[in-house]
């Protein structure tokens, strides 16, 4: 078989084999050789050279393939066997460590097959000629690096076998692979060996070393470049010079490690390094569709720069949660700081504390300011000048929050907002007392479109605060009795969450937020609306008004066709609910008092219901039995419930939760009539 080996940067080896075949293909083109009017001693003397120093840097690729591969065997065995596979022909890999393992294999076959390597230069004749062979495309970034190839694949040989890598799936889209195979980073054990290979050469670590070789696996969190480069930084070097280089790689990356970072973030445009540095600096954790909505301006829709993102491994998608490897978000926080290396006030993002504070407290903010994200667990205490944001024009993302969790807070569509609220509501609430003035603030937050404010501490916004292009306001367990004061109409107000303020009492009209698709007012037990608006929101996705005590009436309509999940659980004055879309997929019902249970037959798309504590319910209603999506039905604590619809025994997909101890019984016809519902 005939090897190929396309290499990009960042695979010596292959490099070093491409070299030392490229002036021989040369050499074999007669058209070259009449052109350069050489004479075949000439040829001859060329090819001694180059297979002198050859010999001179060769080395055994068997050696090398056990040697610093760790964590790759398992890896290149499964790839082999994807090789061997009858009629298999491209194979793409895509993630962490690519080329090491795509070169590991290129290697591989290099030691065993007993024909040469073509090195880098070839042309689609001499290509076809051969037929079968083995092609390595290492890290593509552009489909025209190969496009002028891809009319030749269909005519090599059956057991031809090609392979990709790439930091961007879709850049592969129309190579039609076989199979991708997607790389996942080293684990913390291969991590440790692959860095003690470079930091200690084999010789195990002492137990003085075990803390910092734990900071060292959390930094570089599985990507094997970091460990190669840090492992050859720190050998042989003291125990105090480890700690002090290991301090400051929390403010700075290692320069050999950004560089390689730095390749992906120049592939962008300038558009799409914006959005990327907006998510390292403020949005990491954030929900996707959250993110997407306060981004999106007149003239930009950031979800397909979102999409790029993800398929070229620069961020990633967890239940719709965008994440990102800290090495890519110091990088991109190392950006911003070269801004302005001295003065952090001329930076367009801030998140260190002792940087906002000091910009707060002088007063020395200025128009490139974009935005600020201020862990208020930090801060001991911060008296703010009226005139503190004036000078921050373009302030678009501004966050105050309470503790280690809360950047992971806002969330648009998960329960996941709950959860954590209730973990950090006695902290934030103190936290945010620490910071004074805000109330008294001049600015006007013209430009702000995402204001989070975890305990919030006054009754009200500042008076000039503007909301116009406000889009998601997240001020859980606040203080605040109302909003801003006026009646313009809000277009792009799109999300809300003022969960456990349970001093609110009114919020803003309904029929001026004909955009909203969240609104999250759990626990706001003094809220005295009668939602008498709500059917006007027709792009309404979520409602959450569990535990708000204090109405007594909710009115949908047809127009409700966006609505999917619906929250009334504990709403103990809510006697009644007349109508419920067909669009809802999640309903919640919990400890509710209302006479008539609400007609459900309708809702075709209901995944889950849950009734828990409902302590009037006898029965379902039979129209239960026509819910053919349903999931999940959750009756613990209906203490009165004695028996179900007779047809709902024929869902082989319905788990039922039943009594307090969370029994779980998964209806079909084998268990139908089983339910131990009063156990």
């Amino acid at each position: 078989m005939e090897l190929y080996g396309i290499s990009g940067f960042g695979n010596k080896s292959m490099e070093a084999l491409a070299l030392k075949k490229r002036a021989e293909s040369e050499f074999e083109m007669g058209d070259f050789e009449e052109a350069e009017g050489l004479h075949k001693d000439d040829i001859a003397l060329v090819k001694d050279i180059v297979n002198d120093i050859w010999k001179k840097l060769d080395y055994d690729s068997s050696i090398i393939l056990t040697k610093n591969l760790v964590g790759l065997e398992s890896l290149i065995e499964e790839i082999e066997n994807l090789l061997c596979i009858k009629g298999f022909c491209k194979l793409e890999i895509w993630g962490i460590g690519k080329a090491t393992l795509a070169g590991a294999i290129f290697e591989k076959s290099q030691n065993r097959d007993e024909h040469h390597n073509h090195g880098f230069t070839f042309t689609k004749k001499r290509l076809i000629s051969r037929k079968k062979v083995l092609i390595v495309f290492d890290n593509i970034t552009k489909l025209e690096q190969i496009e002028c190839l891809m009319g030749v694949f269909d005519n090599l040989d059956s057991e031809s076998r090609i392979i990709i890598t790439t930091r961007d799936k879709h850049v592969l889209t129309n190579c039609k692979v076989d199979h991708i195979h997607e790389m996942a980073g080293l684990s913390s054990y291969n991590a440790l060996q692959l860095f003690a290979l470079y930091a200690f050469i084999g010789n195990p670590p002492t137990e003085d070393y075990n803390e910092l070789l734990s900071i060292v696996v959390a930094y570089a969190k599985g990507v094997p470049l970091a460990f190669k480069v840090l492992g050859s930084f720190l050998f042989k070097r003291k125990k105090r010079e480890w700690e002090s280089a290991l301090k400051n790689l929390r403010t700075s990356l290692h320069m050999d490690v950004r560089k390689v970072l730095n390749i992906s973030y120049d592939g962008l445009n300038d558009k799409e390094k914006v959005v990327f540095l907006h998510i390292a600096c403020f949005f990491k954790e954030y929900k996707r569709d959250l993110i997407e909505a306060i981004l999106n301006a007149r003239d930009f829709n950031s979800h397909i720069s979102m999409h790029l993102r993800i398929e070229r491994c620069l961020i990633a998608t967890s239940f719709n949660v965008i994440t990102m490897h800290d090495l890519l978000e110091e990088m991109d926080r190392e950006i911003v700081r070269q801004e302005s290396i001295d003065n952090s006030s001329k930076r367009s993002r801030l998140w260190d504390h002792n940087e906002i504070i000091s910009v707060l407290k002088y007063n020395m903010g200025i128009k490139a300011i974009r935005s600020k994200c201020l862990d208020m667990s930090k801060v001991e205490e911060l008296h703010l000048n009226p005139k503190a944001f004036n000078s921050m024009q373009n302030l678009r993302f501004l966050k105050f929050y309470g503790s280690k969790h809360g950047k992971k807070v806002p969330e648009s569509d998960s329960s996941a907002l709950h959860h954590n609220l209730r973990c950090l509501e006695g902290k934030n609430s103190s936290d945010g007392k620490k910071l004074h003035g805000f109330k008294k603030l001049k600015f006007d937050f013209y430009e702000i479109r995402h204001f989070c404010f975890h305990g919030y501490p006054t009754k009200s916004l500042p008076p000039n605060f503007n909301p116009k292009n406000l889009v998601a306001p997240y001020m859980p367990n606040s203080k605040v009795k109302k909003l801003w004061i006026g009646n313009q109409i809000l277009v792009n107000l799109k999300h809300i969450d003022l969960s456990h303020s349970k001093y609110l009492c009114k919020i803003p009209d309904f029929l001026l937020m004909p955009n909203l698709k969240s609104l999250n007012l759990e626990d706001c037990t003094n809220l005295l609306e009668s939602f008498s608006s709500i059917y006007t929101l027709h792009k309404l996705v979520i409602l959450k008004l569990q535990g708000c005590k204090s109405f007594d009436y909710l009115l949908f309509s047809d127009n409700c066709q966006s609505l999917r999940e619906v929250n009334l659980s504990n709403c103990s004055n809510q006697e009644t609910v007349s109508y419920l879309p067909n669009t809802i997929e999640k309903l919640y019902l919990d400890g509710i008092v209302i006479k008539e249970f609400p007609s459900i037959g309708h809702l075709f798309r209901l995944v889950k219901l849950s009734l828990r504590k409902y302590s009037g319910l006898e029965r379902l209603p039979n129209s239960t039995h026509e819910l053919k999506s349903l999931k999940c039905l959750y009756l613990l604590g209906c203490s009165k419930l004695d028996k179900l619809p007779n047809d709902m025994g024929n869902s082989f997909s319905l788990v039922v939760y039943l009594n307090q101890k969370g029994l779980r019984l998964r209806l079909c016809p084998v268990f139908y009539g089983f339910y131990g519902l009063n156990t």
